[in-house]
Parts: C-alpha cells; structure tokens; sequence
C-alpha cells in the first residue's frame, strides 16, 4: 500500500526595504524530509531588489551556506539535491535555520516585500557535486589569448538578454574566434563553474573557473581561477563604514580570493555607478590592494583612458598591480557593441592550464589587444649585466645605466606607437608596416617603469552614440627599472 507524499509547506516571510544598500535577511526553519525549496518574491512601491538564500550553515561573512542570488531581473528559483535554478547551487537539503537574503538596489519609495517558500517533502536524489576541471589542455609555453570578463545564463541579467551563451556555448565560440581560454564570471554565483571538462568537451579551450565578485554599491572584480567549489562574498563595506551582519571588508575578499588560488581584478573600476570604493583601503593596507585593474572593458570609452590614468596612478606609488582587459559581454544580440573576445588578454604562459594562466597574470607577462585578431603588441627591455626582460620583469642598473627598450607591433601598420615612463609620453613613432620594431634608450635614473600603447582611430556613430569607441588598439603591461648598484 503507497503512502502518499506529504503536502507540501507554504511559508510566507515579510520585509519592508526603505534604503539603497540594505541587506534584509529573514529566516525560516526546514524541517526534516524537505527535498526542493521554492522561493517567489513579490514587490510593492518603487525599486529594485534581489533574492537569494543561504543554508543552515548561516548568511555570516563567507559562509559555505550561500547557495545564490538573483539580481533584480528574475523573482523565482528553487533549489534541489540534484538541481537547481541557474546561479544556485544544488546540494543536499538539510533541517536546520535557512535564510532568505533580499539586496537592496534601489528605493524610490518603501517597498513592501513578500518572500513565498513552498518546502516539498520526499526522497532526496543524489546529491550533484561540482565536475573536474580541465587539466593541461597545451603543454607548449606560447602566447594565448583570453576573455577575462564573461557572463553565462548563470548571471540573472545575462540570462534576461535572451542572448547569453552557456559555458559549452562559450567554449565553442572561444574556438571559433581564436581564443584559447575564457573566464567564466558570473555575478556572484558560481554555479557556471560545475562542469567545465564537459563544457569544454573537445574545443581546445581552457574554461576557468571564475565569479565577478558584484558588491552592487562599491565595486566590482572579476575573479580568475577558482576551484570549482569555490565562492567569493560580495558584501564588504568601506573602511569609513561599521560593520553589520554578514559583512566584511575588502581585504578579506581579497585574500580569500589568494588563499583560493586566484587572480583578482577590479572591474570596470571608473565605471559610473559601479566605480570601484576601495582605494582608502589600498593606500593603507598592501593586501588590500587587488592583483589587477581592468584598464579595457568592452568598447575602448573615456572611463577606460580614466582607469589607465588611475593605472598609472598605482604604478607610480610602486604598486605592482597589473592590466587586463575583457568583454563584460552579457548578450550576443545588444547595441553597445560588445563582442566575445573585445577586448582580448593576451599572456605568455609555460601552458594552456590553470596554473599556466594564473601565473601569467600574477606576473604580468600580458598585453591587451582589441580582439583576438589583434595588434600585437610586445615590449621587451635589455639592461645591464645581459639582463632580458619582457612585460611584467624588472631590470636593475645604476642610475646612469642605459637600458635598450624595444616595442614590436604586429599588424599596427597605419597605428602610432607610445611609449609611457612613469605616466608620462616619452617617445611616438608612427607604425608603417605590418611587423615593425621600434628601439629606444632610457637611463636607468631613479628608477620607475616604462610600457607601451598601440593607438589608432576611434569609431562614432550618431545612430549608436553610446557604441562609440576611441582609438585604443593595444597596450602593455609594464616593464620595471630600479637602481641598484653593484650587480652581481
């Protein structure tokens, strides 16, 4: 004789969100035998709020309970052992304090929120782990071409394009374009993560494991390098402000992305509305200071000139933070211009791996191009004692020592090559072939950095204004020189 199925428990939580930047949390209790977990939120008044939920493993600063979040596209999800909405994680569902997370983005008026959970009870199925990661997709060391800033259907405003590519869809498209590895950065879920051997099937191409960290009101980064199971919080508040529940501050993502293995990016960090608010912090604290800057996102815009100023800002301090670049492509089908590989981060790494592309992007050697077509674009330096640097190297001489720096670009013909010392030009030359190499001398002096440009014409459209984009076409990573005597 069957027994039928419990009923299936309906709770309804309440909040009022008044204020942009509240994090509302409302807890419920999961009783033994639930096995999927609905969740719909309603909205009355005018604004903009998110959902999403932590386990019985607690919402505090970086718990393993997080299972997902939801941006303001998308209302409903649910969660099973074996499945689960796209963003959240799927897992095992044990009784316990669960809790309900609502971020609020915007508040025009008080909002009036309800939160309807219907718990399903029954047999839990077998509970979905994350897949293997790749393993060396190239043992050959070589130059190789990246995506560093990529949206999949896992990142809810992704998704709501209507146009968003899944991680085997990026794989394919990886191969069909020219690049050799992609970061798959979805906002602040990793639940794209999960099966990157299958995604990336035959292609060729390197999946990476990765999250843009999104804290929606002080900045994002883009995380390149996680472990499958990984996740990196997004909820820390500047220095100036106190701490509330499940908060942190930004050293602590930044070194729980390191302890991860991971390479961190401030996204977009001049961006309006998503500028990066951390700076207070990176003055005073060096481990609060992030690997990299995202100089180039999407189109070449004024924001972008802005962040190589503020790049150029970091340098001179002594900070060794390095550039990268990425699309930020969140639908194949928009207007703005953005495309797979616009821009491309282009390393020289001993392997298509994981461990390859990391360690190229923590020690600099990479250049940003305007796609993976190119120009390419290679600086290299020759200093006393046979010293031989390339970009991300650091050669050391007297102050009166001459060091030979020599530019290459590839398919610049028609560009203006520039040399930058310290955030200043120094030299221009004008690229007339396809294959060029310029050479110029600089003293060792005090020391400081130099790197290098590739800049061409912009385009502008009076139908597509906001699809315009200035002359960027690559650019370096720097070389570093410091006075020292007596080498040995």
């Amino acid at each position: 004789m069957s027994t039928a199925a419990p009923v299936p428990q309906v709770i309804e939580l309440t909040a009022v969100a008044r204020r942009r930047g509240q994090y509302l949390y409302r807890q419920f209790s999961v009783p033994v035998g639930v096995n999927r977990i609905s969740v719909k939120l309603k909205k009355k008044g005018m604004g903009q709020v998110g959902v999403g939920l932590f386990d019985e493993r607690g919402c505090d600063y970086q718990s393993p309970g997080f299972r997902g979040v939801l941006g303001q596209e998308s209302r409903e999800f649910f969660i099973s052992a074996d499945r689960a909405t796209p963003g959240f994680r799927p897992g095992a569902i044990h009784p316990g304090t669960w809790t309900v997370m609502i971020p609020v983005f915007r508040a025009w008026t008080a909002m009036r929120l309800t939160v309807t959970l219907t718990l399903a009870f029954g047999p839990e199925p077998n509970e979905t782990l994350p897949g293997p990661e790749q393993s060396v997709v190239s043992p050959a060391p070589g130059w190789y071409k990246g995506d560093m800033h990529c949206h999949t259907t896992h990142s809810s405003d992704a998704h709501h394009s209507g146009s968003s590519l899944t991680p085997g869809e990026w794989a394919a498209k990886a191969q069909e374009i020219g690049l050799h590895w992609v970061s798959l950065t979805d906002h602040n879920v990793t639940s794209q993560n999960w099966q990157l051997q299958q995604d990336a099937a035959e292609t060729g191409v390197l999946l990476l494991a990765g999250e843009e960290m999104t804290n929606w009101f002080h900045g994002h980064a883009t995380v390149t390098g996680l472990s499958p199971g990984d996740w990196i919080d997004f909820r820390q508040l500047p220095v100036r402000m106190p701490l509330g529940k499940g908060a942190g501050r930004i050293r602590d993502c930044i070194m729980k992305a390191r302890s991860c293995g991971a390479y961190i990016s401030a996204a977009h960090p001049l961006r309006l509305l998503v500028e990066w608010r951390f700076w207070d912090e990176a003055k005073a604290d060096p481990e609060a200071r992030p690997d990299g800057l995202e100089v180039w996102t999407g189109r070449f815009q004024y924001d972008n000139w802005e962040s190589l100023k503020l790049w150029d800002r970091c340098l001179c301090r002594g900070w060794k933070v390095w550039a990268n670049g990425g699309s930020d492509i969140h639908g194949m089908h928009n207007e703005e211009g953005f495309a797979p590989g616009q821009p491309t981060t282009v390393v020289y790494a001993e392997s298509l791996s994981k461990a390859g592309i990391l360690a190229a992007l923590r020690q600099g050697r990479s250049y940003v191009a305007r796609s993976p077509e190119g120009p390419e674009l290679y600086l290299t330096a020759r200093g006393p004692g046979g010293q031989d640097e390339m970009m991300g190297g650091t050669v050391y001489g007297a102050a009166d020592d001459q060091v030979e720096v020599s530019m290459r670009a590839v398919g610049g013909a028609g560009k203006q090559l520039v040399l930058i010392r310290d955030g200043k030009v120094v030299m221009t030359a004008a690229i007339t072939s396809n294959d060029q190499t310029v050479s110029v001398t600089q003293m060792v002096g005090g020391g400081g950095y130099v790197r290098a440009e590739l800049r061409g014409k912009g385009q502008a459209s009076l139908l597509r204004i906001w699809a315009y984009r200035l002359g960027m076409e690559a650019l370096t990573n720097p070389i570093f020189l410091v006075q020292r005597d007596g080498l040995s």
